[in-house]
């Protein structure tokens, strides 16, 4: 056995597991901040592709060389077809984070949006184009094609050397990344009960002017509309950002955060633009926190955001989901018995499923979606029945695409588009308000709607997930405003605040409900200024 074929064999595998190994050893530590950690099972099926791989890369470059000159050539060429387009694909990911890392400052360069609706268009069919055209090359033109094999396969012990420090890295973030949360945190009640109660739900992306204010044609949203006539709504909120990881811990701490990263725990830490640092996330200086200290026994359900993680120790009850994208390409076919020999056979599950239809893998990965975000439901539903629970904080993962529900049949599937998902949040807002209706202090219980950000037309236009609805309804025109609307205890008529405010605001909101300081509708215009009349108030609840 030579040493190059193993340097070559070591390369090769790499270049194969590239697209999966690159979100574990990308700075930042993004991916971590978003999973549910331990990382052990994860990592030793990776670590498993990764030698019976390079085994099998050995192996077959020893047999290669005992084949007669014409197949050997043809094969050969076929490989070094199959390594350029692991080549191209890995480009094609590390464009894709350079992207994740700019989508924290700002609008995202067009270009990339559209190579990546390329991309997955055709990326699978050249999975099998570009080996087939280099090893016909290799047949009927050898001079051609022996130097780009050749050039090939030095490129190939070349990037082995990469295993020096991926190989490390990997086993670092296993060693650390050593936290272990249960799936439902709950902890002692810091008070046995009181007399209010504040439910908060946010929804992700939901559109102030479509939910509320100028629904698409065709569309009614009784369970929001019917809330914003009894509520005080700000119809003029400007957003603190775009994104649902800056937003969140920013309304949370009332503190603008534009950049954040993860430590190997997940711990979260954010970029202090006056001190031009990196420091630590102060969940003692957060909502949470606030609501523990006046007694209100602070419960969260939620994705995205590491919830149970970042407020440990504040919350009497916890659940939180990933995001959808947020894990590696391969997890949903990972087997649900959870160990290293089904990570490591999700791997070419999910590469043949991807190259045999990738509409057929998204759908995969969108009935994962559907059945993590009943889950949510499920939660969030047991959270309300908690009556030890003061303070609920509810952030649902809709109407943020992609579509999960069919609006005219109100059923979910891997299906529709943003206005599909509308109707899903109108559906689940009513069915929370019958759950809160059905407790005993429901008379006593103040209910906030927001959204963290508004539909984000430019960032879905040049995706996959864009249709031409989306398109006539949008005029392809961004309305920023997300929902704020508060509907206190016994209110029976809506305001509309008009003032432009920030939407940092809410923190100042809730931080004197929880104070005591906001209980009423008069105490709340008191602080926000001018309000005028909702029209066509009805009963919300």
């Amino acid at each position: 056995m030579k040493v190059r074929w193993v340097l070559e064999a070591v390369g090769a595998t790499l270049l194969l597991l590239f697209p999966v190994l690159a979100p574990l050893v990308t700075p930042g530590y993004r991916f971590i901040y978003h999973h549910h950690l331990p990382l052990t099972r994860l990592m030793g099926g990776l670590m498993l592709d990764f030698v019976v791989i390079a085994i099998a890369g050995v192996v077959v470059l020893a047999v290669l060389q005992r084949l007669p000159s014409v197949p050997r050539r043809v094969i050969g060429g076929c490989l070094a077809g199959l390594f350029l387009w692991c080549l191209a694909y890995c480009g094609y990911v590390l464009l894709s984070g350079w992207r994740a890392v700019l989508a924290s400052g700002g609008p995202q360069p067009a270009l990339l949006s559209e190579l990546e609706v390329w991309w997955h268009r055709w990326a699978f069919r050249l999975v099998v184009a570009m080996p087939l055209l280099l090893g016909a090359l290799a047949w009927v033109r050898p001079k051609i094609a022996r130097p780009i094999v050749g050039a090939t396969r030095v490129a190939l012990a070349m990037v082995a050397f990469c295993a020096l420090w991926i190989v490390p890295e990997l086993v670092h973030l296993d060693l650390e990344a050593h936290e272990a949360l249960p799936v439902v945190a709950t902890h002692a009640a810091a008070v046995p009960a009181r007399n209010t109660r504040i439910v908060w739900i946010l929804f992700d992306e939901l559109s102030y002017k479509l939910a509320l204010i100028d629904p698409p044609d065709g569309q009614r949203f009784p369970n929001l509309q019917r809330l914003h006539g009894e509520s005080i709504s700000f119809g003029n909120l400007q957003p603190v950002g775009n994104y649902t990881d800056l937003i969140i811990p920013s309304l949370l701490a009332r503190r603008q955060i534009k950049q954040i990263r993860s430590t190997p725990q997940g711990k979260l830490l954010y970029r202090e633009q006056a001190r031009h640092e990196w420091v630590a996330y102060d969940a003692s200086q957060t909502l949470f926190a606030t609501a523990q200290n006046y007694g209100w026994n602070p419960g969260v359900v939620g994705w995205a955001i590491p919830y149970c993680r970042i407020f440990a120790g504040l919350l009497t009850r916890c659940f939180w989901q990933p995001g959808v994208g947020a894990g590696l390409s391969f997890e949903p076919w990972v087997a649900r018995d959870d160990s290293v020999l089904s990570y490591a056979w999700a791997v070419p599950r999910a590469f043949l499923a991807e190259a045999h239809s990738s509409k057929q893998a998204d759908a995969k990965r969108l009935e994962d979606a559907i059945e993590d975000d009943r889950g949510l439901m499920e939660q969030m539903q047991a959270t309300l029945r908690d009556e030890r629970i003061h303070f609920v904080y509810l952030h649902l993962p809709v109407p943020h695409p992609p579509g999960v529900y069919n609006r005219r049949t109100h059923a979910w599937c891997a299906c529709g588009n943003y206005l599909d998902n509308l109707t899903l949040a109108d559906d689940l807002l009513g069915t929370l308000l019958e759950e809160i209706d059905a407790t005993s202090g429901a008379d006593a219980t103040t209910v906030i709607v927001s959204s963290d950000h508004s539909w984000r037309v430019p960032l879905w236009k040049d995706t996959i997930y864009w249709s031409a609805e989306e398109e006539r309804v949008s005029q392809g025109r961004f309305d920023p405003r997300p929902v704020f609307m508060i509907h206190f205890a016994g209110q029976r008529s809506g305001n509309e605040v008009l003032e432009a405010l920030p939407e940092l605001v809410e923190y100042d909101i809730l931080s004197g409900m929880l104070q005591g300081k906001i209980a009423g509708v008069d105490d709340l215009e008191a602080l926000v200024g001018q309000t005028v009349p909702v029209a066509g108030a009805g009963s919300a609840r």
